[in-house]
This record gives C-alpha cells, sequence and structure tokens, in this order.
C-alpha cells in the first residue's frame, strides 16, 4: 500500500520533474509514512542518476543508515495525463538497522552487533498509464549472510484513476502474475518472532502450545483447500513449510499464474467475512500456484 501511496502522490504532477524534485517527494513520503529524516545526506546527479549518499532515518525503536540510495525515474512528468509509461530504475547500498536503547552501553552494544549488517537492494518496474499494467521486473533484496528475497509480479487495470480513488476503475485491478524467492537462515528470525508475539502474546496459553495450535490449524485449513489450485507437490511444501514454523531455514519459492488475471476486489470481499478454505478458493478460482520449500542443511 506504502507503493499505492508514493505513486499517488505523483498524480497531481509535476511540470518538469528533475532530481531535486523526485527527492523532496521521496523525503515527503517517508516523512508522510511516520519517519523522522535526522541527516538527509549529500545529493547529487551522476550521469541520469540521481543519488544520496549518508542518509539517516529514524523510525519507531529504530535508526536507519543508508550509504547510498540511487534512482532513474522516468515518466514522472505523464502521470497527470494517464497517458504514456513510468518506469524506475533503482538501488540501495549499505544500509544499516539499528535498534535504539536509552541505556547507553545497550546502545552501543547494540550498534556494535549490526556493525557488518549492510543490506543491499535493487528494482525494477514498468508502470504502463494508459491500461494499468503495472510490471514489477525485479525487486531483490540481499541481506546479511545466506538471506536474500526477490520478487516480481503484474498487475492489470492500475490506472492513475484507480489509484485515484475511483471505483469503477478500482475494480479493474487484478493480479496477473506473481512470483517470489525467500531465503532465510537466521536473519529473519527476529522480525518472525517479534510479529509472532506481538500478535499472540494476550492469547491464554504458554507460547508453545499457542504456536503449535496455530501450526496445526493452519495445516487443516491448507489440507482443505482445492487440489487444482497447486501444481504437482506444492501442497506437500507448503505443509512443509507449516511443519517447520515459526522460524523456517531453507528456501521457499511461490508464484502464481492467472491467464484471466485475478480481481482484487475477491481478496477485498474476504477481509468482510471469515476466511475459510471455500472463501480462499473462491478468491484463487483461475489461478495456478507453485510452491518449492527446500529446508536448510543448517536448520535448527
Amino acid at each position: 500500500m506504502k507503493v499505492f501511496a508514493f505513486v499517488a502522490a505523483l498524480i497531481p504532477g509535476v511540470a518538469a520533474a528533475d532530481c531535486a524534485v523526485e527527492r523532496d517527494l521521496v523525503f515527503d513520503l517517508m516523512e508522510r509514512n511516520g519517519l523522522t529524516l535526522s541527516d538527509r545526506g549529500s545529493f547529487g546527479q551522476i550521469a541520469s542518476k540521481c543519488r544520496i549518499r549518508g542518509m539517516q532515518i529514524s523510525a519507531d525503536n529504530v535508526d536507519i543508515e543508508v550509504g547510498l540510495m540511487e534512482w532513474r525515474l522516468k515518466g514522472l512528468d505523464l502521470v497527470a495525463s494517464g497517458r504514456g509509461q513510468v518506469s524506475v530504475d533503482g538501488r540501495v547500498g549499505g544500509l544499516r538497522i539499528v535498534p535504539t536503547a536509552e541505556d547507553p552501553w545497550i546502545g552501543y552494544m547494540l550498534s556494535e552487533q549490526t556493525r557488518r549488517n549492510l543490506i543491499d537492494a535493487e528494482v525494477q518496474a514498468v508502470w504502463s498509464l494508459d491500461d494499468g499494467a503495472l510490471e514489477l521486473d525485479a525487486l531483490q533484496v540481499d541481506f546479511p549472510g545466506d538471506n536474500e528475497l526477490s520478487l516480481g509480479f503484474t498487475i492489470a487495470g492500475l490506472t492513475p484513476r484507480a489509484i485515484a480513488g475511483q471505483i469503477g476503475d478500482l475494480a479493474q485491478i487484478s493480479v496477473e502474475s506473481l512470483g517470489a524467492t525467500v531465503e532465510n537462515n537466521g536473519f529473519a528470525d527476529g522480525l518472525i518472532l517479534g510479529a509472532l508475539v506481538g500478535r499472540m502474546a494476550e492469547v491464554p496459553g504458554s507460547p508453545e502450545t499457542v504456536i503449535d495450535g496455530t501450526k496445526t490449524e493452519l495445516a487443516r485449513a491448507v489440507s482443505a483447500l482445492p487440489d487444482t489450485l497447486f501444481m504437482g507437490n506444492s501442497k506437500r511444501a507448503v505443509l512443509s513449510l507449516i511443519d517447520d514454523a515459526p522460524v523456517p531455514w531453507g528456501t521457499g519459492e511461490v508464484s502464481l499464474v492467472a491467464e484471466e488475471g485475478l480481481p482484487v476486489s475477491r481478496f477485498l470481499v474476504l477481509g468482510g467475512g471469515p476466511v475459510t478454505p471455500e472463501a480462499i478458493g473462491r478468491a484463487l478460482e483461475g489461478a495456478r500456484i507453485f510452491v518449492n520449500y527446500r529446508p536448510s542443511a543448517t536448520a535448527r
């Protein structure tokens, strides 16, 4: 949704987009999402790319250091007309996330522990304004150690009018394809467990009992999904992934193809009632899903 919010911020249009305008849009988006720019870094334009070095951002309980952020954004000035094509090619290098603490020694320890935990990322995307086709060709994030994320998708009907909230156009948005690969060998453990604790801490019972019960319910729900949704051994792979939860080590791959497209409205309906296997099956009707999971040799 933050990606949509950024695109929506472009709708009013820019007469002559340049690096300074694009930089200010990025900064404005960050601040409107609760981030504080404690240091905006040094800004410049190298060849055809915009570049920021040494940016520092503060969020809830973390400081984020960005060694390098550079991008090439084409077609920004076409958004207001709704005609043409917008493309972005960007990368982030040397990003470091440091948890903050009031105690100076704890803060020092956390900073030293993350000193070499640098994250690099690249993104390429193309958006056709005329028909609303958005193609995320690649989003690749390289985390410290053997940990990585890659994502790509194709969405149809995502016109400027739809993003601006025109209901008739919103109903035309659909997902045509989706592909993702996640490799986790420890880096994501804290994120996963932190989210689980925040969500389930108030559920009665010991943590082990609550997690085991949740895994059992989730496995039962997956088993009840129509076999026609899954290609090959995909359902078995999902069940194996659940069995290794909550912090599976290994590589998971998922791809979804829907020649006729999956209307986003189907998933919005899911939020209005119980999420049953039957409801999920209806939402994904017409899709072919492939899932593969390879546990790491170092998995605990």
